[in-house]
């Protein structure tokens, strides 16, 4: 990693580390319910459409097409100062009577924003013939805004080039600052800039950086630029999502207000149209001309963004509590945190761990108020409260890839009835893919390194198991298209990471053992792990088999036979346990690896600049820190491989296998499938698959209502007790089957009255407002389903119970008015960590089997807690930062599978 990133990585980290959130001004009206689902969109109540011509455009977003725009960094040149054959073809092109009808762009959610994403739907562009030959598409960026002395400017009415993060996007072939290139464009040359050829960067913190110093700031592993944006529609529509990005993803930009850094609670959205036949002469001799050359720059759309503001602290809070637990609730507790500071006066933080390890910390005492979906021993006393109702999700970033549309084949050749079909088809070409359909087996096999393993550039893995380069991919997978028969036309990415595996968390959650419990309770997908094949004779790669054959018994000696050649046909590492099986469900991780594969290190030790050690499947395919990452990493395609990593060019000490991102996927190229929550999808907008049972016959998606219906069917439980989901899911009624109930518990044992009645007023703010869905603060986020009538039923009770506990006369009261913050007993508390793809994020892998630490939420950056952290987090730093930046070195020999 350059000095430089690695820097800013523990910069941000340490910052983040100290960040929360503060009470709201004052409550907007509730929004409406908002629909969200497999589709991926979510609406909001702040939508905001803008028109190239500006007519009816708000306020902030109105560019004129005049003199009266004042173009920056000009020497006072206005719109009509620009080349004539520049505005008239703009005007040609993009005014309402032009034949394309106007152009606009619609903004799904413009306030109350996090890191997440948007909807971005534009009109008036050229219809998709292919090939784009009318080479007319749009830069879309996001721009921290006017400065102020050098720091931003809420009032600020318009962006200034300079703040834009834009010029290194992933559909570009090379990182280049030509892609800021401003010095071809004549009014340039009038203007303060005009001994410059690119655009400088300037950050919120008031640092200008020129040609040579922008890769520090801007690169294309953490930018969320659009490069280009075209209409993949016969009728010149397009719809794209966008990541908009706080000053956690992006701290150049600060979006939402910090305590005591330079930030702004607004920043903006900046569309850039480009028409290459007149833009192209702006640009560097590569021919990408940059939105922020002035005569580009005056044909901008603009839209200003309002984030929820990042400050410390709930002044005139009437109880101070820290909960910690399940990363289910994180995301809720982002919303409501705040709202129950501005509403309820009750300040709250809320510290993410691992769900057994919060466990732990409630049977040992350690910590008193947690979130789980599960209960704790039978022996823990407590009084559980449903809170929140969400569900694990396969979340898809899959681009259409129809045959002949790219590779030239025949009508004939592809299958197509008619060239009707195929041009239906073509037509939907680079499309995201929004419908699909999985069942209980189909992900087993892509949890299970059942398709082909493929061996990355400079390795040699995958001849060390030669049966596993068996071509297979889950889009040739005749269960698969079974299942989706509208994808029969699709063709597999030839890229090793095509539809293989499933992009997964390191952290060990109850979100995972739900996934695991649904495998495992259906009768194709167990018989599957237990080494039976499937209709068409594929079989669980035999490291990840039970070896027990159950539910193919008849066959078990022929399949045994088959299993143990590929067995002894692996070559695997020196100490690697051959004869032990599998074992289901997993204990000592989230998302087991089976280590029975290493590559053989090229050159040796003792020449640094040669030397490349040997990976394992984890060095090469790491996983993430949690659901949140495995959700961004999914919606911005870009996940992390191994990569080796030395003191020479990476400054790695020692070398390493170490994660970075993987950016070879552009728009209609993008392929990757993750395990997440319906939170975090609907955070990011990310697509997800429907479940289906064995038959194919009933698929049900996440959706609020198929939550509930799930929900409805979870047995009877004691008051204040867990209820559990039942073991076969009711497909047909429509009951989604990972269904996960958050509880937030409260140990009794040491509890006080006044820490009982802390508890209830929290709970019941989140267990009745907290219900209401909505983007607001307070509300419940898209992605959660409202708790039925029998779980609020449950939740009053419990609630009821709190506020009239009573300790035993035995225990001595507290002397403390305030909850007790979460303590460690087993290992260190790392907070939560959401990973941005700057630093390819791998959580740190299953513990081995010597040691005795409870998991670790790892990561590298950057490091943040909800709520007020001045209780055991700042102390956790240095622990969490090491746990991040060193757990590749850590883990590497840890093996996955050893139960």
């Amino acid at each position: 990693m350059h000095a430089s990133s690695l820097a800013r990585l523990s910069s941000v980290a340490l910052a983040a580390a100290l960040v929360v959130l503060a009470a709201p001004p004052a409550q907007a009206a509730p929004a409406e319910p908002l629909a969200w689902g497999p589709q991926g969109t979510v609406g909001s109540d702040s939508s905001v459409t803008v028109h190239w011509n500006a007519d009816g455009n708000p306020g902030t977003s109105i560019v004129p097409r005049d003199a009266s725009q004042v173009l920056p960094f000009t020497g006072g040149k206005t719109y009509d100062d620009v080349r004539p054959q520049v505005n008239e073809a703009y005007a040609q092109t993009f005014n309402p009577e032009s034949p394309l009808g106007g152009l606009s762009m619609t903004v799904s959610q413009t306030t109350n924003l996090v890191n997440q994403a948007v909807t971005l739907d534009v009109t008036g562009l050229p219809g998709f013939d292919g090939v784009n030959a009318a080479g007319v598409y749009l830069q879309v960026f996001q721009c921290w805004g006017a400065p102020l002395d050098g720091k931003p400017d809420p009032a600020a009415t318009n962006p200034d080039p300079r703040t834009c993060q834009t010029g290194v996007g992933t559909d570009r072939p090379i990182d280049s600052p030509d892609y800021r290139t401003i010095n071809r464009d004549p009014l340039v040359k009038t203007g303060e800039l005009a001994d410059q050829q690119v655009m400088p960067f300037l950050t919120a913190a008031g640092v200008e950086a020129g040609a040579e110093e922008i890769d520090a700031h801007l690169n294309r592993a953490t930018t969320n630029e659009i490069p280009r944006l075209v209409s993949s529609n016969a009728d010149g529509t397009a719809s794209r999502t966008f990541e908009v990005q706080t000053g956690i993803e992006a701290p150049d930009l600060a979006c939402g207000l910090q305590p005591d850094a330079p930030s702004s609670q607004n920043c903006w959205l900046v569309a850039v149209p480009i028409i290459s036949s007149v833009a192209n002469r702006f640009g560097a001799s590569n021919g990408w001309p940059s939105g922020l050359t002035p005569s580009l720059w005056a044909q901008r759309m603009q839209v200003r963004l309002g984030f929820q503001d990042v400050a410390s602290g709930c002044e005139g809070g009437n109880s101070r509590i820290l909960a910690a637990g399940s990363e289910l609730a994180t995301y809720a507790m982002s919303s409501w945190v705040p709202g129950l500071c501005g509403q309820a006066k009750i300040a709250t933080g809320y510290t993410q761990l691992s769900d057994d390890q919060a466990r732990r910390q409630l049977e040992s005492g350690a910590n008193d108020f947690i979130f789980t979906s599960q209960a704790a021993s039978a022996s823990t006393a407590a009084i559980y409260t449903p809170s929140a109702v969400a569900g694990t999700v396969i979340g898809l970033t899959i681009d259409y890839r129809p045959c002949g549309f790219y590779d030239g084949e025949t009508v004939e050749h592809c299958g197509y009835p008619d060239r009707a079909t195929a041009e239906a088809e073509w037509a939907k070409a680079g499309q995201p893919i929004t419908d699909l359909r999985l069942n209980a087996r189909l992900v087993a096999k892509l949890l299970t390194q059942t398709y082909q393993v493929d061996s990355p550039p400079g390795t040699d893995i995958g001849q060390k198991a030669p049966w596993a380069i068996n071509g297979m991919k889950l889009e040739l997978d005749p269960e698969f298209l079974a299942l989706n028969p509208q994808l029969k036309y699709h063709v597999p990415y030839t890229r090793a990471s095509a539809l293989t595996r499933l992009e997964t968390e390191g952290l060990k959650s109850d979100a995972a053992a739900r996934l695991w419990a649904w495998i495992l309770g259906d009768a194709d997908g167990k018989s599957f792990l237990n080494g039976c094949p499937d209709a068409d004779g594929i079989t669980v790669n035999p490291w990840y088999s039970t070896r027990s054959y159950d539910g193919c018994q008849a066959d078990a000696a022929r399949l045994e036979v088959a299993a143990a050649a590929k067995r002894d046909a692996t070559v695997t590492p020196t100490g690697f346990a051959r004869d032990k099986a599998a074992s289901y469900p997993p204990s000592a991780s989230a998302y087991p690896q089976s280590l029975f594969a290493e590559s053989t290190p090229v050159g040796s030790p003792d020449s640094p600049e040669s030397y490349v050690g040997p990976a394992t499947m984890v060095d090469l395919y790491p996983s993430y820190a949690d659901q949140a990452a495995t959700a961004r990493v999914g919606f911005r395609s870009q996940p992390s491989r191994g990569s080796w990593c030395t003191n020479l060019d990476g400054g790695c000490f020692p070398s390493r296998w170490k994660p970075t991102v993987d950016l070879t996927a552009t728009q209609g190229t993008r392929t990757t499938i993750v395990v997440t929550d319906s939170a975090n999808a609907a955070r990011y907008q990310l697509p997800t698959a429907t479940l289906c049972d064995d038959a194919g016959t009933h698929c049900v998606g996440a959706t609020s209502q198929s939550l509930q219906k799930a929900v409805d069917a979870f047995g009877q439980a004691a008051p204040g007790a867990v209820r559990t989901a039942p073991a076969v899911p009711d497909y047909a009624g429509g009951a989604y089957p990972l269904t996960n109930v958050v509880y937030a518990a409260a140990g009794t044992a040491k509890l006080t009255t006044t820490q009982a009645a802390a508890y209830a007023g929290m709970l019941d703010f989140i267990t009745t407002t907290g219900q209401t869905p909505g983007q607001q603060t307070g509300q419940l986020k898209p992605g959660f389903a409202p708790l039925t009538a029998t779980l609020s039923a449950d939740a009053a009770a419990s609630v009821a119970a709190l506020r009239s506990f009573q300790p035993a006369a035995t225990t001595k009261p507290a002397a403390a008015t305030a909850a007790k913050p979460a303590a460690v007993t087993a290992g260190p508390v790392v907070p939560k960590t959401v990973a941005p793809p700057a630093a390819s994020v791998a959580a740190p892998t299953t513990p081995s089997p010597a040691s005795t630490a409870a998991p670790v939420a790892g990561g590298i950056t950057p490091i943040t807690e909800v709520g007020f952290p001045q209780f055991g987090l700042v102390g956790g730093l240095a622990a969490a930062l090491g746990a991040g930046l060193f757990a590749p070195v850590l883990a590497r020999r840890r093996k996955a599978l050893d139960e």
